[in-house]
């Protein structure tokens, strides 16, 4: 029993030293080397906040945005695939939907693109952007009485 609790204190010990970072700052420094257009040492800055950091899905975020500008379209969706299955309250999620249907379309997948924006509509019904986006996908898809549908909606939402 005693060496039970030798071994419980000793790996407990090894798993409390988990060192903190400061995520807010490697986000700005990230933000930095983005607008500077130097997007892959703004991912490097943006991948050391740890997962389960309360930025985590912020940064992930910022790493899509800067695979988006890179034209890493597969890159893009795999990360903000992940965001979209957490429950982060930090992040606006019409925006995450907005690139990842973005992406899709510019690797021209259409149909699924479409499927993104319609997923998009059952939380978020009054973006504009959304509409807008999917207007111009049916439109690039040569289905233009639905682009005109969706480009009319948006116009409502935000004359």
């Amino acid at each position: 029993m005693l060496i039970c609790c030798i071994t419980l204190i000793t790996n407990a010990q090894k798993t409390i030293n988990v060192k903190k970072v400061d995520s807010p700052t490697l986000i700005n420094n990230g933000i930095e080397l983005f607008e500077k257009g130097d997007f892959d040492g703004a991912i490097a800055q943006y991948m050391k906040v740890p997962a389960g950091d309360p930025y985590y899905d912020f940064a992930k975020y910022e790493i899509a945005y800067a695979q988006y500008e890179k034209k890493d379209y597969q890159g893009t969706i795999a990360s903000l695939q992940e965001i979209i299955d957490s429950e982060s309250p930090n992040i606006d999620k019409w925006q995450v939907f907005l690139m990842l249907g973005d992406s899709c379309n510019l690797m021209g997948q259409g149909e699924k693109t479409l499927e993104i924006f319609d997923l998009a509509f059952q939380s978020y019904p009054y973006s504009w952007e959304l509409y807008y986006s999917k207007g111009v996908t049916l439109y690039n898809m040569k289905r233009y009485e639905e682009a005109k549908q969706n480009i009319a909606k948006a116009i409502f939402i935000n004359p």
